[in-house]
């Protein structure tokens, strides 16, 4: 009886006020399986999520494209932390084992400075690493890697700008384990999961593997991952 009467207050407050898609502004139905997206919406979603993509130790979940980037605009900017959850119990693995690791990973979110922390009252990458760790095991490491300095947003930089703006922003605190899988929102350049592996390494780990919940796509929807790892992978983090 309970269950009826709570179905049937939803079912109310959901005709009264109904929950829009976040990406396309279409009411959400009750029986959706999203809290966030449309029935269209969401299998978009699932479908580009069925992917993997990975070059050089630095892998990625889903392309960002508008249904994903409206959702990581969610997750960072509105404080839909569930987002997370919704976005790794979607993809089809159990465990971390389809980029070669299994389920002892030790995983360390990117740290966001103290201002932003303040502002939003969370940290996404954590949000997506406790979301990782929930679905695939693993240890979670919060505060060995820290910002040690403010550095203006990201958003608006080119790829050179990001890289000197991330270099030296961060510093790491022994000990450490050896293997350590970095979690991010987005790759963009790599600027800012560069520094931070480079942090880390020198406190002492000996293999650091990125992995973000999405990669950004060039204006035609293609990927600029493989031009972006061209230009990153031989420059060297102050």
């Amino acid at each position: 009886m309970a269950n009826i009467i709570s179905y049937c207050m939803e079912a109310v407050a959901d005709y009264l006020s109904p929950k829009l898609c976040v990406n396309c502004g279409t009411a959400i139905k009750l029986q959706s399986k999203s809290k966030f997206l449309c029935t269209t919406c969401f299998d978009w979603l699932k479908n580009c999520g069925n992917g993997y993509y990975n070059i050089n130790g630095t892998h990625s979940l889903y392309p960002l494209n508008d249904v994903v980037r409206s959702l990581m605009h969610g997750l960072k900017y509105h404080g839909m932390t569930d987002i997370a959850i919704e976005m790794i119990n979607v993809l089809p693995w159990e465990d971390t084992s389809f980029m070669g690791w299994g389920n002892k990973i030790n995983i360390v979110p990117v740290p966001v400075n103290s201002a932003r922390l303040r502002e939003r009252g969370y940290n996404q990458a954590e949000c997506i690493a406790r979301a990782m760790q929930k679905k695939w095991g693993g240890r979670l490491f919060l505060g060995v890697l820290k910002r040690k300095k403010y550095n203006v947003s990201q958003t608006r930089l080119g790829a050179e700008e990001r890289a000197w703006n991330a270099a030296g922003a961060f510093t790491a605190r022994p000990p450490l384990p050896a293997e350590i899988l970095l979690v991010d929102d987005v790759y963009t350049t790599g600027a800012t999961t560069e520094a931070c592996r480079y942090a880390l390494m020198r406190a002492g780990a000996e293999k650091v593997e990125v992995l973000t919940m999405a990669y950004k796509l060039t204006d035609d929807g293609s990927s600029d991952w493989r031009k972006d790892w061209d230009y990153f992978k031989n420059k060297k983090v102050p």
